[in-house]
């Protein structure tokens, strides 16, 4: 989640961030990010389907096209065959792979090669589900149904000329102390200011506010309604925050967020039962207790080995605070 600049509020939550001591401003390599889900023996989802047109000798071309059902919405990673049978080295030729083009109800879905593994696709399927169900654009869906209804005025993928100054700039630990992080050889870090502003992704790329992201979590705290307008049923909140995988000893998966689990409780410093946190890639994070009904959000906006502890002191020194 990217930040824009909103009075008060988010000036409050950058005063938790200082300088990180001159050991930690020192530059650091960067662990290589493991992005490739490990490999499961699951039975698939379905029948895979595959035609092969061979019909343009002179030039060897193959055209392959392959149907493969998903089990539902979410991030996917496809992987081009490495290893082959009866070869003794990676031997399937990437080289060779040309006009990759992923398909839903024969509209294009967006992939991205992992940074690292050059035989890894990784697609968002989300994004694309809500356009096909819904009927209407992705970006234009989040807006329609869920931001204007919540009063989320400054929520969205790439930000309008009037907007644009107030971009908090992205802040990474440098020789000299804090520097501007530029990005990747993937994404500029000044995305939702330059660019194309034609990707929508289905789990990443809004910019807010610490005021519009306090609606939003405010509206589950609710059980799905702010403000008199109802936009989740209790039901589907109940689902939504139901177990969905173990995440630490203390939380476990949500469809949407960790949750803290009764050992998380006894262990101290993360919340009351049920308390659901979360983050952004640029270094944001949040939690909300529903017990003491208790929501709190700290933007900071950097990048790299920061090295900071700002987000488990500020849930700390939060719930230290509550004195009924």
């Amino acid at each position: 989640m990217r930040a824009l600049n909103f009075p008060l509020l988010v000036a409050a939550s950058l005063t938790f961030l200082g300088i990180a001591p001159a050991a930690e401003t020192l530059p650091k390599a960067l662990p290589i990010p493991d992005t490739i889900p490990e490999a499961r023996d699951i039975p698939y989802p379905g029948t895979l389907e595959i035609s092969v047109d061979a019909t343009d000798l002179q030039q060897r071309i193959y055209y392959v096209k392959q149907t493969l059902p998903v089990s539902g919405p979410g991030k996917l990673t496809l992987m081009l065959p490495k290893w082959i049978p009866a070869k003794h080295r990676v031997f399937g030729s990437i080289r060779a792979l040309a006009g990759l083009t992923i398909r839903h109800r024969n509209k294009i879905i967006p992939w991205k090669r992992d940074d690292v593994e050059v035989y890894a696709f990784h697609l968002d399927v989300a994004g694309r589900l809500v356009e096909v169900i819904s009927g209407q654009p992705y970006d234009e869906f989040l807006r329609t149904r869920i931001f204007e209804p919540l009063g989320m005025k400054d929520t969205q993928f790439y930000l309008s000329d009037a907007q644009a100054d107030r971009l908090v700039t992205v802040q990474t630990p440098g020789t000299d102390g804090w520097e501007k992080y530029i990005g990747t050889d993937h994404y500029d870090a000044d995305y939702p200011i330059k660019g194309a502003r034609t990707w929508f992704g289905g789990g990443a790329g809004l910019t807010s506010t610490v005021r519009d992201y306090a609606a939003f979590l405010q509206m589950y705290l609710n059980g799905g309604e702010y403000l008199g307008t109802r936009l989740l049923s209790r039901t589907t909140i109940e689902t939504i925050m139901a177990f969905q995988t173990e995440l630490t000893a203390t939380k476990y998966y949500s469809l949407a967020f960790g949750v803290v689990t009764p050992a998380g409780v006894a262990h101290g410093g993360l919340g009351g039962l049920n308390t659901f946190s979360g983050g952004g890639y640029f270094n944001s994070s949040y939690f909300a207790d529903p017990e003491e009904k208790v929501l709190a959000m700290i933007f900071k906006q950097t990048r790299g080995q920061v090295g900071d502890q700002t987000a488990w002191k500020f849930a700390q020194m939060t719930f230290a605070a509550i004195d009924d």
